[in-house]
């Protein structure tokens, strides 16, 4: 008996840098490949790329795009899919999923675009208006990695009826497994992992640990990451006086082996889709202390974490001081319930869901 025809996916993402999308990439083809039949092809947008995370990942091909003119990009991008037989591209991130939708379009193919993030554009922005109009005309469907993400792109004007929700998802088990969490109180030790960027909104979390050294003057913070705001915010931490007590660490690809003794995982963002890290630290067993927006109210409730007004510092400021006086037992009860709230964001329930839909392009398109 004949094997059944290969099916021939290309990935698509900006680069290979250290961030939740590209994580959530990687993760999805160690997946993906498990499954008879596919062929597994990546496309990068430049040259960055951490070769290790790809070390384990089976592809047919790997393929960077030539600095070039995005029409010139766009056409050498389309010529790749006729040259290897792809049948369905899913593509990740704003810059990738425009280039990914025209090229695929011009070689006849469906494309899946992934969105990431919420507030991408201004209200009512012109380049609103025109990613709306390549997703509506251009994508079979636009993945929103939350309901957050969904209500922003059908804001933008993207229509319902192309919008699908897949959440991300995270190997809950292999991490639960390969970090141990502790539930150290002695100092409290806040950790934060991710990009230094004003959307993270660190320079609040720094504020608040300042007022609350005040009340509680046991604590540390942990910081990992790079980014445009990493010498202001060290100069904040100067100013405030708390210097001694914030660590600042360059990213690096795994981040989770630096965990420590990190009492809780704190996010200050002004923006969020649905982050990796989140669901990490929680696969992980580690509490989380957030801000109210994106998908952070819907994952972290009152059993494994604390949630306070975005922006609002005495807010923030009151949540830590409420962690600080929780007990072991409290705190280890967090644990549990992260590690079972986790369970739900599987990363095999997140593939699963994209292969099918990857499926359903092909059988529509013929």
């Amino acid at each position: 008996m004949l094997n059944p025809k290969l099916k021939r996916v290309c990935f698509i993402i900006n680069n290979l840098q250290i961030g939740g999308a590209e994580r959530l990439l990687i993760e999805t083809i160690l997946k993906w490949q498990q499954r008879p039949h596919w062929e597994l092809h990546l496309v990068l947008g430049d040259d960055r790329i951490d070769f290790d995370s790809i070390s384990s990942c089976r592809l047919a091909s790997l393929h960077i795009l030539p600095m070039a003119s995005t029409f010139r990009r766009i056409l050498t991008l389309r010529q790749y899919f006729i040259n290897h037989n792809i049948d369905v591209c899913v593509s990740h991130l704003e810059r990738s999923n425009k280039t990914a939708a025209i090229a695929a379009m011009l070689a006849r193919i469906p494309c899946v675009a992934v969105v990431h993030n919420i507030n991408i554009y201004p209200p009512r922005a012109p380049s609103g208006v025109v990613a709306a109009a390549i997703y509506n005309l251009l994508c079979w469907r636009v993945v929103a990695v939350s309901d957050a993400v969904a209500e922003y792109l059908n804001r933008i004007g993207i229509l319902s009826t192309k919008i699908k929700i897949i959440n991300n998802g995270v190997d809950t088990e292999a991490f639960y497994h390969s970090y141990a969490y502790s539930f150290s109180l002695n100092p409290v030790t806040f950790l934060f992992i991710g990009r230094l960027v004003p959307a993270k909104n660190l320079s609040l979390l720094l504020a608040a640990l300042g007022q609350f050294d005040r009340k509680c003057n046991r604590w540390k913070l942990i910081v990992i990451g790079n980014g445009v705001e990493r010498h202001s915010l060290e100069r904040q931490a100067r100013d405030l006086h708390i210097v001694d007590k914030v660590s600042f660490i360059d990213a690096i690809p795994n981040p989770w082996v630096l965990l420590g003794d990190s009492s809780v995982l704190v996010f200050t963002s002004v923006r969020e889709g649905m982050p990796m890290v989140l669901l990490e630290g929680m696969s992980i067993g580690l509490p989380i202390i957030c801000s109210n927006v994106g998908q952070f109210p819907i994952v972290v409730t009152s059993e494994n974490g604390i949630v306070f007004e975005s922006g609002n510092l005495h807010a923030l400021v009151d949540a830590m001081c409420a962690f600080s006086k929780l007990s072991i037992e409290e705190i280890r009860s967090m644990s549990i319930a992260s590690r079972r709230l986790a369970a739900a964001y599987d990363i095999n329930v997140c593939v699963d869901k994209y292969c099918s839909l990857a499926m359903n392009a092909l059988e529509n398109s013929r």
